[in-house]
C-alpha cells in the first residue's frame, strides 16, 4: 500500500483536485505528461496497446497511489493509458508543485524512487531473464540521473 510521498499537509490541500466519473480516460498512452496524480478517493486500471492493438493491463491503483511520476519528471510522453473504474477523486501534482517540494522537502524523493523501483521490478519480471545485477544496474542508473536532472533544474 503506497502512501502519500508528499508529506506536508498543505502541500496537498493546495494541489488542484479533479473529479473523474466511472470508465474515464485520466491520462492516455502516448499523449504528453507534465503532471502526476495522487488517488484520494476510488480506483483506476493501468494498461498499454500491444503492436496488434490489444490491451494488456499492468495493474489496478487505489487510494494513496501516485501515477504519472515519469511525465512529471521528464515530460515525455505517457507510458500508459489509466482509466477510473468508479468515480474517483485526483490530486494533481504539477512540475512547479514537484519542485517546490524537492526544494523543501528532498527526504520526499525517496518514496518516488521506491514507486518507480518497484515498478521497474515487475516490469523486470514480466518481460524475464535479467539478473540481479541488471536490475540493479538500471536502477543505479536512474537514480543517479535523476539526481542529476533535479540538481540541474533546480539551480
Amino acid at each position: 500500500n503506497s502512501k502519500y510521498w508528499v508529506y506536508n499537509q498543505q502541500e496537498i490541500t493546495q494541489m488542484k483536485r479533479l473529479h473523474f466519473k466511472a470508465n474515464s480516460d485520466v491520462i492516455k498512452e502516448g499523449d504528453l505528461g507534465d503532471c502526476a496524480y495522487i488517488v484520494e478517493t476510488g480506483s483506476l486500471e493501468v494498461s498499454t496497446n500491444n503492436a496488434m492493438n490489444e490491451k494488456h493491463i499492468l495493474g489496478k491503483l487505489k487510494v494513496n497511489d501516485i501515477f504519472g511520476e515519469l511525465g512529471l519528471i521528464d515530460g515525455l510522453p505517457r507510458s500508459a493509458t489509466v482509466k477510473t473504474i468508479e468515480n474517483c477523486t485526483l490530486n494533481v501534482l504539477t512540475k512547479e508543485s514537484f519542485n517546490n517540494i524537492v526544494k523543501n522537502n528532498p527526504e520526499a524523493l525517496v518514496p518516488i524512487f521506491k514507486v518507480l523501483a518497484s515498478r521497474l521490478r515487475s516490469t523486470l519480471k514480466q518481460i524475464g531473464g535479467w539478473s540481479i545485477n541488471m536490475y540493479s544496474q538500471v536502477f543505479n542508473f536512474i537514480i543517479v540521473n535523476r539526481i542529476i536532472y533535479f540538481r540541474y533544474t533546480l539551480k
